[in-house]
């Protein structure tokens, strides 16, 4: 806890000394951060960016009590048989007949870590558990190291493939590992099975990054308009499709790591399918859009003017439900939902004032 604490420590250090990440449109480079001129320009805290942030928090808060009271109101009320690791009713106690049916789960981000508990060596021999602290020990270092290990200059994940390419795996090992561990929990791994599992995804993800060609700014259409990148694209699409289409019909933990270096391909890739050009506008057109741009903004506001009111009205209406709704039993989830929806309805009303009073 004392680490993580430092951790931290350093991370809002770092946060306070260098301000927000800039996009990579401003900031292409590393080191990426706005200089002191620079943060002169922007906004002061108060009171723009804290109704901004009061406007997030609300939201946030709302969902956080919308998704479980929901998950518990479709248990109780609809009869419906949900996972366990998403079922909010409490498991059955320990020393009931009921208790030996349920497996024993960890919170279900620790799942991945879980089902390598339960790897075994090449030789057949269990992990022991100083090899699973040295896991867990070497892992975290490697996580921490990567910004250091990482010395591109570049920002665009395109321009740091190896990198991007160690992105990829990790998070399908993960997605897996956590499938995989709440599916067969306890249930030995051979080392041949691993591989089965983990090796595909990592192949994949090579042969999918490795042709990517980063998008060049202004009319430099060499990027995906030459008939190789565009039949590789083609290709990646068909073999995405297939994939997604074998998994919907067969699911496995084998077809979840395919598909997900496949998915993250066409996304790394779909701002190259149609490379944006920029025209310096004319005087004239700066004139036409400007006066058009300022109608819209007007009307934009008028109509988040009139949302806020309904928004409003909608809530009161919800904290009289609220009201007249028991506090225990089924309802009572009923009840954590609807504060859950007025909190988000609060939280987009002061947005929607945030855009009304500030937006130019």
């Amino acid at each position: 806890m004392a680490l993580l604490g430092l951790l931290f420590g350093v991370h809002l250090f770092l946060a306070e000394t260098y301000g927000m990440l800039p996009s990579r449109k401003e900031k292409p480079y590393a080191p990426a951060y706005y200089k002191k001129s620079e943060w002169m320009k922007f906004n002061a805290w108060w009171p723009r960016n804290f109704i901004y942030m009061m406007s997030i928090i609300l939201t946030t808060w709302g969902v956080i009590m919308i998704v479980p009271n929901t998950l518990a109101a479709l248990n109780q009320l609809m009869a419906v048989k949900l996972p366990l690791l998403v079922n909010p009713a409490p498991a059955p106690a320990p020393n009931t007949a009921a208790a030996a049916t349920v497996p024993a789960y960890p919170p279900w981000f620790f799942l991945f870590f879980y089902k390598i508990v339960d790897f075994l060596l090449p030789n057949g021999q269990p992990l022991t558990q100083s090899d699973d602290i040295a896991i867990m020990v070497v892992g975290l270092v490697l996580l921490l190291l990567v910004p250091f290990l990482d010395r591109s200059k570049y920002l665009s994940p395109l321009r740091r493939k190896f990198w991007t390419w160690v992105g990829i795996v990790f998070v399908s090992a993960i997605v897996e590992l956590t499938v995989w561990g709440y599916l067969d929990p306890g249930v030995p791994a051979p080392f041949t099975q691993q591989v089965e599992v983990l090796l595909p995804p990592a192949v994949i993800a090579a042969l999918v990054v490795a042709p990517l060609k980063p998008r060049e700014r202004g009319f430099n259409f060499k990027g995906m308009s030459s008939h190789l990148n565009s039949l590789y694209m083609a290709v990646l699409i068909l073999l995405t499709a297939g994939t997604l289409f074998d998994f919907m019909r067969s699911p496995s933990v084998v077809g979840l790591g395919i598909l997900i270096p496949l998915v993250a391909g066409l996304i790394l890739n779909t701002g190259n399918m149609v490379p944006k050009a920029s025209l310096p506008p004319t005087k004239a057109l700066e004139t036409t859009v400007g006066t058009g741009a300022q109608g819209s903004l007007e009307f934009k506001k008028k109509l988040a003017t009139y949302a806020t009111v309904v928004m409003a009205i909608l809530s009161v209406a919800l904290l009289v439900i609220v009201w007249n709704l028991p506090v225990t039993g089924p309802l009572s989830n009923v009840a954590g939902a609807l504060i859950g929806l007025v909190l988000v309805l609060w939280g987009q009303s002061i947005g929607m004032y945030h855009f009304v009073a500030y937006a130019k």
